[in-house]
């Protein structure tokens, strides 16, 4: 009965000592809570294969034109809040926003059935929505929201999981 504790003890001890031995990261990793446009067009800038257009939407939000994948991709900040930023050790405020929306559209053929392939796409797909908009283009869309805390590796791989994903959405509707 002894020789079992010892065992269990060595067996515990041995695994402690493993997982102290593990190669933990001392640096951490930004996280955003919001975006300011000069912080996601750095990301952009960062992105390998990225090419993006600058542009502001009608109600005012900042809007990226993202060529990624042979894609057109379209990334909107959203839900927006004023923040102080120091430059140069001056203070100054800023517009930063809470959430991305990322959208893209294609014109399908005339004669998809658009509704069953719509259908079958959300069915089986979850994280991204796709409808129909009014002018027989079909909507493709995603949100990622920062409030609550978003990695920068989540960010780009929400934009490359988007893009994969239009991709492959383009190629369920022909």
């Amino acid at each position: 009965m002894r020789t079992g504790r010892i065992v269990t003890a060595v067996a515990v001890v041995l695994l402690l000592t493993s997982l102290t031995a593990l190669p933990y990261t001392t640096t951490p990793m930004p996280v955003f809570t919001s975006m300011l446009v000069t912080e996601m067009e750095q990301i952009l800038r960062s992105m390998e294969g990225v090419e993006f257009l600058t542009k502001t939407t009608i109600g005012g939000s900042p809007s990226f034109f993202v060529r990624y994948m042979d894609n057109v991709l379209n990334v909107t900040l959203l839900s927006s809040t004023t923040v102080t930023v120091y430059s140069g050790g001056q203070p100054s405020t800023a517009t930063a926003y809470k959430s991305m929306m990322f959208y893209s559209v294609i014109t399908p053929e005339q004669s998809v059935d658009v509704c069953t392939k719509l259908n079958e796409w959300n069915r089986g797909h979850r994280g991204t929505r796709a409808y129909a908009n009014t002018d027989s283009s079909l909507g493709f869309q995603a949100d990622l929201y920062l409030e609550h805390g978003v990695t920068l590796d989540t960010i780009i791989e929400a934009l490359k999981m988007f893009g994969l994903s239009f991709s492959l959405f383009t190629n369920s509707i022909k």
